[in-house]
C-alpha cells in the first residue's frame, strides 16, 4: 500500500477526509518540519485512543448527574458530554492551554511545531488554539461526537454540529467546558467587520477539506518563520486550492511570494537571462492562473540560482562585474517543469546561437 503523506490528502474528498483520523491528518502536515524529528504518529493515536476510551468510560459513570439534574447541562446531554470530555482531558489527563506560548512573538511561537501540531499536546499535554482543537476533536470523534473546526480572527475553537440538530460552540483553551455564542468571537480576539467574516469564513463550520488546509496552513506558518519561502509557497499554494472561500489564505501566500521575489532579486547578477517557462497542467485550479504560474516562475528562478555548478560558472562572476560576462554566458533559458508524473524539471541553455540541454534532476513543487 502506497505510504500516505500529506500530499496525498489534498487529493481526497470530503468524504475521504471526514473518515479519516484528524490526528493523523494534523501529524502528517508536521512530518518533515525542523524541530518535529520526534513525532511518532501512531504513538500519538495510539494515546489519543486511550484518553477516548477513559473518557467514554467516566461519560457512562456521571451520567447520573444529568439524569438527576438535566437543567444544570441546558437539559442537552451533548452539552454533558462535552463537559465531562474538557475536565476529564483537563483534570485527569493535565492537558491545558499554555499562557506563555500565546504570549511568544510570531517568530518564536510559529517557528515550532510543538506548538501547532496535536503532538504538542499528547506529549506535554500542553496546547495553544492551533493545537488543542485537534485533540479535543480527535477524542470527541473517536466517541461519535459531530465536532466542527471554526475559525475567527487568529483563533480556531470547535462547533458541536449535528446535522438538523443541536449546535453550540466549544472553546478549547479555556478552563473547565465553556461554550461561547457566536457574537463572542466577531469581538475577540478582535472585532471583525460583515466584510472580513464574510472574505474569511469567519464563524462557518468548515467542510474537511477546509479544516485540512488549517493543518497545511500551519506547516506553511513554521517554514515561513524560518524562511524555507519555497515550502511555505507550496504549503499555502495548497491552503487556497483546498480553501479559496477564505482571503486570508490567499494574503499569506502573495505576502510569502513577494518575500521570495525579494530574496532572488538580491541574489540575481544584473544581467539575467531571460526565461521561457513550460508549464506543468495546472495543479492549483483554485486559485488564479496567473498567481500559480507566479509560483512556478519562483520555483524556476530559485532552482537556477542555488544551483552550484551554475552559481561558480555564471551568477558568481555576473555579479562580481556584469560588463565582463564568462564567455559561455547563456543569452536564454527554457524551463520545461514535468508534463506527468515521474519527469523532472529540465532547463535549456542557449549562447551564442547554441543550444544546450542540462537536465536539473530535482522534482518541481
Amino acid at each position: 500500500m502506497p505510504t500516505i503523506t500529506w500530499q496525498t490528502l489534498t487529493r481526497w474528498t470530503d468524504q475521504e477526509l471526514a473518515a479519516f483520523d484528524v490526528a493523523a491528518a494534523d501529524l502528517l502536515c508536521a512530518l518533515g518540519l525542523p524541530g518535529a524529528e520526534t513525532i511518532d504518529v501512531n504513538r500519538c493515536q495510539a494515546t489519543l485512543d486511550q484518553w477516548a476510551r477513559h473518557i467514554h468510560e467516566e461519560t457512562n459513570r456521571l451520567a447520573y448527574l444529568f439524569t438527576r439534574h438535566p437543567s444544570k447541562y441546558q437539559n442537552s446531554k451533548a452539552r454533558f458530554r462535552m463537559m465531562v470530555l474538557a475536565t476529564v482531558l483537563q483534570r485527569d489527563l493535565g492537558v491545558h492551554c499554555d499562557l506563555f506560548w500565546n504570549d511568544l512573538s510570531d517568530f518564536h511561537f510559529f517557528s515550532n511545531p510543538d506548538h501547532l501540531f496535536v503532538h504538542g499536546v499528547v506529549q506535554q499535554r500542553r496546547g495553544t488554539c492551533s493545537s488543542l482543537p485537534v485533540a479535543y476533536a480527535a477524542v470527541g470523534r473517536r466517541l461519535g461526537y459531530p465536532l466542527k473546526f471554526v475559525t475567527t480572527w487568529r483563533h480556531v475553537f470547535l462547533r458541536w454540529d449535528e446535522p438538523g440538530g443541536e449546535q453550540f460552540n466549544v472553546e478549547c483553551t479555556s478552563h473547565g467546558f465553556v461554550s461561547h455564542p457566536d457574537f463572542y468571537y466577531l469581538h475577540w480576539p478582535r472585532k471583525l467587520s460583515e466584510e472580513e467574516v464574510r472574505h474569511f469564513g469567519a464563524l462557518k463550520s468548515l467542510t474537511p477539506r477546509q479544516e485540512f488546509a488549517l493543518h497545511i496552513g500551519n506547516r506553511g506558518h513554521v517554514f515561513r518563520e524560518l524562511y524555507n519561502l519555497p515550502a511555505a509557497v507550496d504549503a499555502y499554494a495548497h491552503v487556497c486550492h483546498l480553501y479559496p472561500e477564505s482571503w486570508s489564505w490567499s494574503a499569506s501566500l502573495v505576502d510569502t511570494m513577494n518575500r521570495w521575489e525579494s530574496r532572488l532579486r538580491a541574489r540575481m547578477p544584473p544581467v539575467f537571462p531571460p526565461m521561457t517557462i513550460h508549464f506543468s497542467p495546472r495543479a492549483f485550479t483554485n486559485i488564479p492562473q496567473d498567481l500559480e504560474r507566479g509560483v512556478f516562475n519562483l520555483y524556476a528562478r530559485e532552482t537556477l540560482l542555488t544551483h552550484p555548478p551554475f552559481e561558480e560558472k555564471w551568477w558568481k562572476p555576473a555579479r562580481r562585474d556584469p560588463r565582463q560576462l564568462p564567455a559561455d554566458y547563456r543569452s536564454h533559458i527554457k524551463v520545461r517543469f514535468p508534463q506527468k508524473i515521474g519527469e523532472n524539471l529540465h532547463f535549456s541553455f542557449s549562447a551564442r546561437g547554441v543550444s544546450t540541454n542540462d537536465v536539473d534532476g530535482r522534482q518541481s513543487p
